[in-house]
């Protein structure tokens, strides 16, 4: 296993016998940008709001995603990363409280949710949790039909990151269609304020 624990992805930290897509890219890159929503991208932003937040709300929980074994590392981002009220409260309610950090919650909030809940797959491939007879899994819709770009995959196959991948592809071009908007949208925002 190679790289950076709190940037990885939850197939690559739990050692998965999925095979790796350029999904697990895309998952890395929504780590990354959670980062620096938390933490801020220079250091006066880190140490500010690090004195701040913690004072008033504990430890965020990204923190785990740096301590411990790989595989509690993957067990924290299932739970962080499984269900958008989780990845709301856990996650991006801990970002830096700026306006230029707005638009961050904005495209990590849409990232999360074509990764993990494209409304394209059938809910036994949503969400990060193994199986969806796990304790978050209840509340999908298991159903399975044609439309679903995961509908190729063996009806009996309960492993989300399996299903996912069989269409990496499909997903990966909506994932790409945020990151285009995102851009568009800062270059918006750039050109109105004269810059």
């Amino acid at each position: 296993m190679t790289g950076t624990l709190p940037y990885m992805s939850i197939g690559n930290l739990s050692q998965s016998s999925v095979a790796r897509t350029v999904l697990d890219d895309w998952e890395s890159i929504i780590y990354v940008l959670c980062w620096l929503g938390t933490f801020g991208v220079n250091y006066d932003d880190e140490v500010l709001h690090q004195v701040e937040d913690n004072a008033k709300r504990g430890t965020p929980a990204i923190y785990s995603w740096r301590t411990g074994t790989p595989i509690n590392i993957a067990e924290a981002k299932r739970t962080d990363m499984h269900s958008q009220e989780y990845f709301q409260i856990r996650i991006v309610d801990r970002f830096i409280r700026k306006p230029e950090y707005t638009p961050l919650q904005f495209l990590v909030d849409e990232l999360r949710e074509k990764l993990f809940d494209n409304p394209n797959v059938s809910g036994l491939a949503r969400g990060a949790m193994v199986a969806p007879n796990t304790s978050f899994g209840n509340k999908r819709n298991a159903e399975v039909n044609d439309n679903h770009w995961d509908s190729k995959c063996d009806k009996d196959e309960r492993d989300r990151f399996v299903r996912r991948a069989s269409c990496a592809d499909l997903i990966a071009d909506d994932l790409l269609e945020v990151m285009i908007q995102a851009r568009n949208e800062a270059v918006s925002r750039l050109y109105e304020s004269g810059k």
